[in-house]
């Protein structure tokens, strides 16, 4: 497949550079020896179901993955995981139960609401994969069917992790096309393994803010030596005009992480091999 290369450590500014017209990444080829079809994915979606507007934004991503066809449907998994929501997310899916039925779906549930605790959430899920290859996104994004297909059509080489690119759209700015969507990993268990997860001491519970935990985890990879990769063709559609507004999410909170994250660059702060810090359960299975 075609991919864009990346410096593993500089992914941020060669982004800024890149769509400044600055530089160019490197185009190559790279292959697995089978696709993610043969090999079977597994997609990881963390869900916060507190309000109206979380709802609708999961409803769309949902709404998108019905219309993946058939066989697409066979070769992926997806877990959802519902970040000790006060509406489980079980609950709104009731209704919409027989199209769920559609596809190998998985829902585990955080028994206590943690505050922010996306690195948590995405532990579970990514720890929990059936499938070898694994990938993180957000409820706000998703995937059309030609994309899904062109993604299931990828045959990734285990010497590198992968990132997608994607539109991002936020309400009152154009839309931008970003070479990788934030919180978008493509990996192997024995990646997500050697690095030990996402690193939970970014949960808001204990470091009192919110992000850089994705920022973190590709810093790991980098550090273990696996270069990043950008497919050419997928891409993600990162949806988030019906939560621009939402008042807890600003750059205030996401200050104690920030400087969390450079304590762990520098080696002030230790890293953290401590994941799924909470109790758990599986509150529904389906396989086709």
């Amino acid at each position: 497949m075609r991919v864009h290369k990346f410096y593993e450590l500089n992914w941020q500014y060669d982004q800024i550079f890149a769509r400044a017209g600055i530089w160019t990444p490197e185009l190559t080829e790279v292959s697995g020896g089978k696709t993610l079809r043969e090999r079977g994915v597994t997609m990881v979606t963390p869900v916060y179901n507190n309000s109206e507007f979380e709802k609708a934004r999961f409803r769309r991503k949902f709404d998108e993955i019905c219309t993946w066809h058939g066989q697409d449907l066979d070769a992926v998994h997806h877990i959802f995981v519902d970040d000790g929501s006060p509406s489980p997310l079980v609950d709104m899916l009731d209704g919409w139960r027989r199209r769920a039925l559609n596809f190998n779906l998985t829902i585990y549930r955080i028994k206590r609401d943690i505050k922010w605790n996306t690195p948590g959430a995405l532990n579970l899920g990514m720890s929990q994969a059936p499938t070898d290859w694994r990938i993180c996104w957000d409820s706000d994004c998703s995937m059309t069917r030609h994309d899904a297909k062109l993604f299931l059509d990828c045959d990734p080489d285990p010497k590198f992790y992968y990132g997608l690119s994607g539109i991002r759209f936020r309400k009152s700015q154009p839309p931008l096309w970003y070479y990788m969507t934030h919180g978008c990993f493509l990996v192997t268990k024995e990646q997500f393994d050697k690095i030990h997860g996402f690193d939970e001491d970014f949960t808001g519970e204990y470091s009192g803010g919110y992000a850089h935990f994705d920022n973190h985890f590709q810093w790991k990879l980098g550090k273990a030596l696996y270069p990043q990769l950008i497919p050419v063709d997928p891409q993600i559609v990162d949806d988030d005009r019906l939560t621009a507004d939402n008042p807890g999410y600003n750059w205030e909170n996401m200050k104690p992480n920030k400087r969390l994250f450079r304590g762990k660059q520098r080696g002030t702060i230790p890293e953290s091999a401590d994941m799924i810090r909470f109790e758990w359960e599986k509150v529904f299975e389906w396989r086709r």
